[in-house]
């Protein structure tokens, strides 16, 4: 079974990747599955998140979404662009012509980490 991270954090990594996820225009159902919510666990955060808390595996999901979020925006100068990237298709090797958001919304953390991996390359380059 997997321990729960504190819930200070639960609260504050959650609001962060709702906030950063809603910027991509992610729906509360891509959400959901991106962060590995059932539905009434995504119904306690979005109505009281004091009370709810994040597995280890979640907060992982979210670390890499602020991640991806922190890599985007050192990448643009231009607001706009760092939301809009996620929705873009890609012709990256590993995006195969997919959008990013489109790897992500599968729900499986390795596509989540692998779209990590490939989007801090593009910074490393």
């Amino acid at each position: 079974m997997l321990s729960n991270v504190p819930n200070s954090r639960s609260i504050t990594g959650f609001k962060a990747a709702f906030k950063i996820l809603k910027s991509w225009e992610c729906n509360d159902q891509q959400i959901q599955k991106i962060l590995s919510l059932d539905d009434t666990s995504f119904l306690i955060f979005k109505a009281n998140p004091e009370k709810a808390e994040l597995t280890n595996e979640q907060f992982t999901r979210i670390s890499y979404l602020l991640n991806m979020h922190s890599v985007l925006r050192s990448l643009f100068n231009n607001p706009t662009n760092t939301t809009d990237f996620m929705r873009m298709i890609n012709d990256n090797e590993f995006f195969e012509g997919r959008a990013p958001l489109d790897v992500i919304d599968s729900g499986e953390i390795e596509d989540l980490a692998n779209t990590a991996n490939q989007i801090n390359k593009f910074f490393v380059v």
